[in-house]
């Protein structure tokens, strides 16, 4: 569902875990944050998108759960740099 907006306080009901332990178990296994994650999995669906269909990046943009392409690519610039 990355197309809709990510409430934490969805995640953290269906994960059973309150905001702080969450935030510290994806530290200690990922060395990152929720957020991240969240971008993360964003960023490479859309780099999968681009590869496999003829969306454009406004489209692309907002089945990945951004409301322009501007924002994708500026994810993706960032992504890029790490």
């Amino acid at each position: 569902h990355l197309s809709e907006p990510i409430k934490i306080s969805h995640a953290l009901a269906a994960l059973g875990t309150t905001r702080k332990t969450l935030e510290r178990h994806t530290r200690e296994q990922g060395g990152t944050t929720p957020h991240a994650i969240v971008q993360r999995i964003r960023a490479e669906r859309a780099a999968h998108l681009r590869r496999t269909t003829e969306l454009n990046m406004t489209q692309i943009a907002r089945a990945v759960g951004y409301r322009n392409a501007s924002t994708l690519r500026e994810l993706i610039r960032s992504q890029a740099d790490h």
